[in-house]
């Protein structure tokens, strides 16, 4: 008789488990996309600190983005932060900095191109081209030319304190309106 008793108590326990489970799983994607909004925000304002970048109207800016990606395997969401890599291909290099070896000009509108040779004609070298096929097509620089980092995404680390913080707001504030 006492077995049935406890097995009767472990089921309901079960039950209220499993709806406390259900409604900390509801509660945790708006907790982590409020999160990941704070990684996001202290991306953009990171990027806005180097003026010559062009600042919102930036086709770099325009390509940050948060995005849901997935559930983990124990159903918790999963949000991205970062750069779209269609919009915004060659992002990296203005993270981590790289060399110059062909003359460029920045444009109104805040864009940069390579310049190209009078003489040359025809689509232009594909990125794998061989240096002298480059230097034939674009105008080469004497010296390369080093082009600092200006990072954007790796400092944002330093936020992510705060975007805990906001996700377990979210998360304490959903399953305390549940109750």
């Amino acid at each position: 008789m006492t077995t049935t008793i406890i097995t009767a108590s472990l089921n309901g326990f079960r039950a209220a488990l499993d709806k406390v489970g259900a409604e900390m799983l509801d509660a945790a994607r708006p907790a982590a996309y409020d999160g990941s909004d704070v990684l996001l925000e202290e991306v953009q304002k990171n990027f806005s600190k180097y003026p010559i970048m062009g600042g919102k109207d930036n086709t770099l800016y325009k390509a940050l983005y948060r995005v849901f990606a997935r559930r983990s395997q124990d159903g918790v969401p999963i949000y991205d932060v970062g750069v779209n890599m269609r919009k915004a291909p060659h992002w990296h290099l203005i993270e981590y900095g790289h060399w110059r070896y062909y003359a460029a000009k920045k444009l109104p509108n805040g864009d940069w191109v390579t310049l190209k040779r009078k003489g040359a004609k025809g689509k232009k070298p594909p990125q794998k081209a061989s240096k002298a096929v480059k230097d034939a097509y674009y105008i080469p620089l004497k010296t390369p030319v080093w082009v600092p980092a200006r990072p954007y995404l790796r400092p944002a680390k330093e936020a992510l304190p705060k975007a805990l913080a906001a996700a377990r707001k979210t998360f304490l504030e959903r399953i305390r309106a549940k109750r």
